[in-house]
């Protein structure tokens, strides 16, 4: 009954069969609960990611989209792994934030590169004495 509730169809399940996942019951109904779809996996897959099911759904809980780890990349952010991904969206860190707090940072003249995520976001400031 909750596959029908939820959608998770014939061709759901055998979209998720041709990108090499295999959820059970729950998983499936948990990827149509939070919007797990095969779009979403080849978006992230796209971007060098072979999250497994467990890192797709904290994902979408916590709104690491596609966009968010390209948006990162694109500034230098490093560590990008998925625990680190997930850590900065449940911290409210979005691409805006990280390029406004790296751009407002007028203590260091780091490059762009030398920023690592999540709680060691940017390097430690020095002075120049």
């Amino acid at each position: 009954m909750a596959f029908r509730i939820h959608g998770a169809t014939p061709q759901f399940v055998r979209d998720l069969n041709a990108l090499g996942y295999h959820p059970d019951g729950d998983k499936l109904v948990a990827f149509r609960i939070h919007g797990v779809t095969a779009d979403y996996i080849r978006d992230i897959r796209a971007l060098g990611y072979k999250p497994d099911a467990e890192d797709l759904v904290r994902f979408r809980i916590h709104g690491v989209s596609a966009e968010f780890i390209k948006g990162m990349k694109e500034l230098g952010v490093r560590d990008l792994e998925p625990d680190n991904l997930v850590t900065l969206r449940i911290h409210g860190a979005s691409v805006d934030y990280v390029r406004d707090l790296r751009d407002s940072d007028t203590r260091t003249s780091a490059p762009a590169s030398s920023y690592r995520c999540a709680f060691t976001a940017f390097p430690p400031i020095t002075s120049a004495t």
